[in-house]
């Protein structure tokens, strides 16, 4: 009788516990990074931007990207190694509408200095039987703006010889009524 009641004790206990967890856990997300905090027994790295639990080798877990140009959060992005570049795109909250997917670079040192790739993700995202662009440690992407249909002094032209060319047409329309 003593072991049926400890047995059923030890479960309402556990119960209760169990519950009180899921209460605090699903209260408040800053809570339950708290609870595994404290009940982790391993080392833990946490890194600004983004984070990442891994145990004793987080060296090798997570790589360091710099991402620049037409993106949501450019900057230095801290990503599981072996990331493609969707992957840190998505963690930089996606391209602009103004970015040029179709041209991005990826700056990478290599032996003799740096390598520059070109890729296209517009291709990519189309494409089947393309792969995504795996990252490596200390890779430079850049994202491009798109070029815009009429550069800036184009434009600057374009207004004044518009502006011009009303003048002159308003000078026609007072001088045939005159």
């Amino acid at each position: 009788m003593e072991i049926q009641v400890k047995k059923t004790h030890f479960c309402k206990r556990l119960l209760s516990a169990t519950i009180a967890t899921l209460i605090t856990l699903t209260s408040s997300g800053a809570a339950a990074q708290d609870y595994f905090r404290a009940t982790e027994s391993k080392t833990r790295y946490s890194l600004k931007g983004s984070e990442y639990i891994s145990g004793q080798n987080y060296k090798d877990a997570l790589m360091r990207v710099s991402l620049l140009g037409a993106v949501n959060k450019p900057g230095s992005h801290v990503v599981p190694a072996n990331s493609e570049l969707t992957s840190l795109l998505a963690f930089a909250g996606g391209p602009t509408k103004e970015a040029d997917i179709e041209e991005i670079t990826i700056k990478r040192k290599s032996k003799n200095g740096y390598t520059v790739i070109t890729h296209d993700l517009e291709s990519f995202l189309q494409s089947e039987s393309q792969k995504d662009l795996k990252l490596r440690p200390n890779d430079l992407v850049h994202v491009p703006q798109k070029k815009p249909f009429i550069s800036d002094n184009g434009l600057k032209v374009l207004t004044v010889a518009s502006t011009i060319l009303g003048l002159i047409v308003s000078g026609l329309v007072i001088d045939d009524r005159l």
